[in-house]
């Protein structure tokens, strides 16, 4: 029974790491800092749908998420 509690409590606490913690060496960038000199850099937008719906980042990959 302990390992079962064990095992269920540790499948949830990586599943929430995973969800919830950055992925290391990934910088966020502020959408007003984006210039045209990027130019062999490629954007994702991974904003809500509504927010990028409404302020468009030109080029960019849009991927959703909520």
């Amino acid at each position: 029974m302990f390992l079962i509690l064990t095992l269920i409590i540790g499948l949830s606490l990586r599943k929430l790491y995973i969800r919830y913690f950055p992925i290391r060496d990934i910088k966020c960038v502020d959408s007003s800092s984006i210039t045209s000199e990027i130019s062999t850099t490629q954007i994702i937008d991974v904003r809500d749908y509504n927010e990028s719906n409404k302020m468009p980042i030109i080029n960019a990959l849009n991927i959703p998420i909520g």
